[in-house]
């Protein structure tokens, strides 16, 4: 997927358009960088609420 395709989906979101569009700015080597740590982060983070709402599950 090309950025031009995202940046005209009517279901991407503001906020990764918003990326896209200033990552498009950047050296693509460090844009990818810090895109490979938000998505580490971002795992973690949705693992740890995942877990947190697998606990309220009655056994």
């Amino acid at each position: 997927m090309i950025a031009s395709e995202i940046l005209q989906d009517h279901t991407a979101s503001d906020w990764l358009k918003q990326a896209i569009n200033t990552a498009l700015y950047r050296d693509p080597v460090d844009a990818a960088n810090d895109a490979e740590i938000l998505l580490s982060f971002l795992s973690d983070r949705a693992d740890k609420a995942l877990a947190e709402l697998l606990k309220e599950i009655p056994k």
